[in-house]
């Protein structure tokens, strides 16, 4: 948030008339110089109504015309009004200054800019004015367990941000420790950052955070530009801070810009609108913070190759049209958080939230709430509490699932581990030979990969009315699995197939159809799974696998206590 700091000033000439003409000499001048609200000098925080207050302070001098000041005493200073003593004469018009340039370097003060740090002037014949900023100021809230050192900060184009270029705040002594926050302010010249601010923390330790923000913005003199508060976190690469949506496109148009690589970090719940494109190839990472992006109508990222974490995305997304869809030739992918991880991309302690609506359009369609599509990579600690509808068209398949639509790697592991679905899986239409789970629709990678920790408690409903043709795999944590282990996993949603007719049926509490090499271990099912399926092929029900081949299939350590219907 950005919040203008105003310094009103008015000058009382003692031994001076207000009128617009030259003044003669005399042998003492004082100026009374006023500033409104009460603080502490130059203080940027405690502000009133949108407004950082100024209190002059012990030493604290002016120039006029080119005559400085005495120095204010401890009787003169420490309110908005001080009394200014020129032995010199002065004449108008008044040429006032307050400091000269933004210096290169500035002494840390808690909450505060050091004196003469952000320079003043104004020029008038009037008695009564106001002092115009010449500088801006950042201001950079702290926590966490470790002593600040230094702190650098600099335009990332090489843009001068002061009279030496760069900005260091030095901090004397043994440094400051942030484990009860500080706030920590430098003074800069206003200018255009292209290519954003970059701010580096050091550590009397050696550790060093370096954040990114401000990407094509203008910082103007007389504002205060703050950074949310920010945990401190050694880096070895820039991250980007992100704290409001602007930032966060900004961001997103260096990613489709080539810069695929890059760090960021949300430190403020941000609020989307329908401008938002996928991120593309994204290779960085990205820490949500444990805040929340909401208002997407598209996914947050399309293909990911890199990482993201702590972040609930809250999603409205329908997807009716072949121009909203995503895929290859013969497949469309779809989810809330990503479309399709890639190339190790993992995924952790992600919430997904809203809808996400799927109609088919002629491919095999795979939809899932963190992800659509898997082909490498870790999802771990993720939560779906989005409700995701697919409308099948009766051309291909449908693969649904809670956290993933479909895994399949043919030569790289893949893990979901300790995932949780809480949300409402609905399958509707012609659906040719859908699968669908609580967790998983297909997980079918290779063998070392596995699905373990996952829990279902939602609702999985083959839809009144629809249509099934071919095979039908449901099962609370995965619709159907191959050459994978299953460990520790508990389904206690609900589950019901409601059609006219099907083919062949496979339904369990924990998998539908498990074909070769599976294990399944410690898990429990504790549900509903109800079929009302009057016409139908063969039916395989069972508590944890409907179907299962024998070829090294293992059931070890699992416990039943749901319940099973066919009407």
């Amino acid at each position: 948030m950005r919040n203008a700091f105003i310094i009103g000033i008015s000058l009382l000439l003692a031994f001076l008339s207000c009128a617009k003409q030259e003044q003669p000499a005399v042998e003492e001048v004082m100026l009374e110089v006023s500033m409104p609200r009460t603080v502490t000098k130059t203080v940027l925080g405690l502000k009133a109504a949108d407004v950082y207050p100024v209190l002059w302070s012990v030493g604290d001098y002016i120039t006029v015309n080119g005559v400085q000041s005495r120095p204010l005493t401890a009787l003169e200073a420490g309110s908005t009004t001080a009394v200014f003593h020129f032995s010199a004469p002065i004449k108008t018009p008044y040429h006032v200054q307050y400091g000269t340039e933004v210096p290169s370097t500035q002494q840390y003060t808690n909450g505060n800019i050091c004196a003469f740090s952000a320079p003043m002037q104004a020029t008038s014949y009037e008695a009564a004015f106001t002092l115009k900023h010449q500088a801006c100021v950042l201001s950079l809230p702290l926590s966490g367990s470790v002593t600040v050192a230094g702190i650098s900060v600099s335009a990332i184009d090489g843009t001068p941000l002061s009279g030496g270029g760069t900005v260091q705040l030095t901090i004397p002594g043994s440094g400051v420790s942030i484990a009860s926050a500080k706030t920590f302010c430098v003074a800069l010249q206003p200018a255009y950052l292209e290519k954003g601010l970059s701010v580096d923390i050091y550590t009397t330790t050696g550790d060093r955070m370096n954040l990114v923000s401000f990407v094509g913005e203008t910082l103007t003199a007389g504002t205060v530009y703050e950074f949310p508060t920010t945990a401190f976190k050694a880096n070895a690469h820039p991250v980007t801070v992100i704290a409001n949506y602007a930032q966060l496109k900004a961001f997103a148009d260096r990613v489709a810009a080539g810069e695929k690589y890059l760090q960021a970090r949300m430190t403020a719940n941000i609020q989307a609108d329908n401008t938002w494109t996928p991120l593309e190839g994204f290779t960085g990472d990205f820490d949500g913070g444990g805040y929340t992006l909401s208002g997407l109508k598209k996914a947050f990222v399309n293909e990911l190759q890199g990482s993201i974490r702590n972040l609930t995305v809250e999603a409205d997304i329908a997807i009716t049209s072949k121009d909203d869809i995503v895929g290859d030739e013969s497949v469309y992918w779809a989810g809330i958080l990503t479309n399709r991880m890639y190339t190790g991309a993992q995924v952790s302690n992600c919430i997904a939230k809203g809808t996400i609506s799927y109609t088919q359009w002629g491919k095999e369609l795979r939809v899932g709430a963190i992800c659509g599509y898997a082909v490498r990579g870790t999802i771990e600690h993720c939560v779906n509490r989005a409700a995701i509808t697919a409308t099948g068209d009766g051309s291909a398949a449908v693969l649904a699932g809670g956290i993933v639509g479909m895994v399949y790697a043919s030569s790289n592991e893949v893990h979901v581990t300790d995932c949780a679905n809480e949300g409402t899986l609905t399958l509707l239409g012609t659906l040719k030979t859908p699968e669908a789970g609580g967790i998983v629709g297909r997980f079918q990678p290779v063998s070392t990969s596995a699905l373990s920790g996952c829990r279902f408690s939602g609702e999985i409903t083959f839809g009144s009315g629809s249509t099934l043709s071919g095979a039908t795999n449901l099962g609370g944590i995965a619709g159907s699995v191959k050459t994978a282990s299953i460990a520790g996993c508990s389904s206690a949603g609900t589950m019901t197939v409601s059609s006219s007719s099907s083919g062949a049926i496979r339904a369990g509490g924990i998998l539908g159809n498990a074909q070769s090499d599976i294990g399944l271990s410690g898990c429990t099912f504790s549900g509903a799974l109800t079929i009302h399926v009057p016409s139908h092929g063969t039916l395989n029900t069972n508590a944890f696998t409907g179907l299962y081949s024998t070829d090294t299939h293992t059931e070890t350590g699992c416990v039943n206590s749901g319940t099973i219907t066919v009407l």
